[in-house]
């Protein structure tokens, strides 16, 4: 069940005829939801674009409805607006704290941040954005995942998100398909990084400007990255070890559907994902 509250953020009516529910969600913590009713269910006139949508965990905000022969199917932003609506024109945090940069970054919006043990220092600077895009630069630099609560504005932060929960998956008992779609487009093996002043950390890496990682191959695959941000030649070389193990193997994506049969049947309970 889906509870409608208008634009106002009036409560309205509880949807429960629902169709293709899901949920989508993305470490940028920015999660999907969408779902139909069909055309002749007495709440469709109510449910319009910029009203709210609340779940048993979350609330979404109505971006867009599409409509077919006997259904409409909305798609859902997490509520995340007053982050949007606020207005920034010079963000300017050098060598600062994630806890320092987002407190910083959503002051005044009515959101929050949880506590976390992330203790490395980054440098984030923005002209003529918003707390959203501050928050989405953070997530870039500091390297880390987000978890919005958009009903007690709270935000979270992880260096990784997840965990390993013991569930697996096999096609004799909950594996429907699987799909590894996969490429190399961005591949290296041997990373150049420089920040700002031509700052490299060849004196804090036996003379040499440059770090290597052959977990895929022994190929010698050159890039070079550089960001002028960078003052610090340690957060310098930590950044560039920490991206390079991103790029020095393939990218893989898995697609999978599965049955729930945790949710149906409590025998398979340790199977609940």
């Amino acid at each position: 069940m889906l509870k409608l509250f208008n634009k106002e953020h009036e409560v309205l009516s509880a949807l429960t005829n629902l169709k293709d529910y899901k949920i989508e969600y993305v470490l940028s913590g920015e999660d999907l939801l969408e779902f139909s009713i069909s055309r002749y269910d007495e709440n469709i006139p109510l449910i319009q674009e910029e009203c709210y949508i609340r779940t048993e965990y979350n609330e979404y905000v109505v971006k867009a409805i599409e409509p077919s022969n006997n259904f409409k199917r909305f798609t859902c932003n997490i509520n995340i607006e007053n982050l949007v609506g606020k207005v920034i024109k010079n963000f300017d945090t050098k060598n600062n704290t994630i806890t320092d940069t987002i407190r910083l970054a959503i002051s005044g919006t009515g959101w929050i941040l949880a506590d976390n043990n992330i203790t490395k220092r980054r440098t984030v600077i923005l002209k003529n954005t918003n707390a959203l895009e501050v928050l989405r630069k953070v997530r870039e630099t500091f390297r880390v995942d987000f978890r919005f609560d958009a009903i007690n504005k709270i935000i979270y932060v992880y260096e990784k998100l997840g965990s390993d929960k013991g569930v697996y998956f096999t096609d004799e008992l909950n594996l429907i398909s699987l799909d590894v779609p996969s490429d190399s487009y961005d591949y290296a093996t041997r990373l150049y990084a420089k920040g700002k002043d031509g700052l490299t950390f060849d004196d804090i890496n036996n003379g040499k400007d440059y770090i290597e990682n052959f977990q895929y191959s022994n190929k010698i695959i050159e890039k070079i990255w550089e960001d002028n941000r960078y003052t610090n030649k340690q957060n310098l070389k930590e950044d560039a070890e920490a991206k390079l193990e991103e790029i020095s193997k393939p990218r893989r994506n898995y697609n999978v559907q599965v049955y729930d049969l945790a949710k149906n049947n409590s025998e398979f309970s340790f199977l609940d994902f």
